[in-house]
């Protein structure tokens, strides 16, 4: 894949998140255009909210109110705009973490690593010892509704095509 993380995506979805204006984002679609080539643009970027490195949407919405809500908005913005969403493992979950790095790599299973076991998730559940998979949660849902809906409209994924563009949208995408 020639691309690279969407870091400017990250920051400004996260800020949207949090409360901030749009100003963000409208900047950042409006830059769009930097992206576009014969070969590439701004759709075919890997968008993402957090990561092991950088720590998890939970987490980076730190003192925020209503984290539940503010991480099912950006998903939606992140799935439901350019690019391509890269949903880091367990955010569907309702994962928080407690910085990055390893701090933010629980386990989808029953974990005994002690800084893990006083995690919360989104929701104000404890983390607990148990399994973390589950194909019922709120978040969990909401994101496999978004992927569904992204799948079968191809336009959210790379704004309209020409049919002599099949690989890149011949003019930037502003969503």
């Amino acid at each position: 894949m020639n691309s690279v993380l969407d870091f400017a995506y990250q920051a400004s979805a996260l800020n949207y998140a949090k409360g901030f204006t749009a100003k963000g984002l409208s900047a950042l679609f409006a830059d769009d255009d930097r992206y576009t080539t014969d070969h590439s643009s701004a759709a075919s970027l890997p968008t993402f909210l957090g990561n092991h490195d950088m720590g998890r949407i939970g987490y980076l919405l730190d003192t925020a109110d209503r984290k539940l809500e503010r991480s099912t908005l950006a998903h939606e913005l992140m799935f439901l705009t350019r690019g391509q969403p890269v949903v880091y493992y367990g955010d569907e979950q309702g994962f928080i973490g407690d910085r990055n790095d390893k701090d933010a790599r629980e386990s989808m299973f029953a974990s005994e690593v002690p800084s893990y076991l006083d995690n919360t998730l989104l929701d104000g559940s404890a983390y607990g010892t148990g399994d973390h998979f589950g194909t019922d949660g709120e978040l969990y849902t909401t994101i496999a509704e978004l992927g569904a809906l992204r799948s079968a409209h191809p336009a959210l994924a790379t704004g309209p095509r020409s049919s002599s563009t099949p690989t890149a949208p011949s003019t930037p995408w502003r969503g």
